[in-house]
């Protein structure tokens, strides 16, 4: 004798099997979204990164530094570059003119309460915020000082480093 429809155990298992496949299926959701949310994220930093140097680059070239001194004594991550002079081209004379500026120009990058100022403005990261460990230092290599800046941004699932180096070369006053 045949008798129609499922048994018990029969509807059980089917329950058993589809709430195995349903939790798996959960998790692997999950661990590709957290993935996701740490690709967004990573991406962010880099863009972040990207457009920080691509400003530093375009500042620090239209400022024209000739020199630098350390920030106030006690102060860590601070430089203040100089610029006392420039040569102005004037295509219509067809003349080089040496120009002194009297004071000279300063242009000062310090890190202060886990951010980031350039001359005086603070400069916006996004989303993220510095970690105590970025910092700011500079080297005098003969006639050129390095400056390098190590970025940590902090984010939600992660710390992103970054590095930005630029090179000056130290110029005295022409006579």
């Amino acid at each position: 004798m045949h008798k129609k429809g499922l048994a018990l155990i029969e509807l059980l298992g089917a329950v058993v099997i589809f709430g195995i496949m349903l939790s798996l299926s959960a998790m692997i959701i999950s661990t590709i979204t957290k993935a996701n949310a740490r690709i967004v994220e990573q991406s962010k930093a880099n863009t972040e990164m990207t457009l920080l140097t691509a400003y530093l680059d375009r500042s620090y070239q239209n400022f024209g530094a000739t020199n630098y001194m350390p920030c106030t004594e006690g102060v860590s991550d601070c430089i203040i570059l100089i610029n006392q002079f420039e040569y102005v081209v004037n295509l219509e004379t067809q003349t080089i003119s040496l120009v002194v500026h009297n004071p000279a120009l300063e242009w000062k990058i310090f890190i202060e309460d886990q951010k980031l100022y350039i001359d005086n403005q603070r400069i916006a990261i996004g989303v993220f915020t510095l970690d105590n460990e970025s910092s700011i230092s500079y080297q005098i290599i003969g006639d050129q000082l390095v400056l390098k800046l190590d970025l940590i941004f902090v984010g939600t699932h992660k710390n992103y480093a970054y590095q930005y180096q630029q090179a000056l070369t130290l110029e005295t006053m022409p006579s």
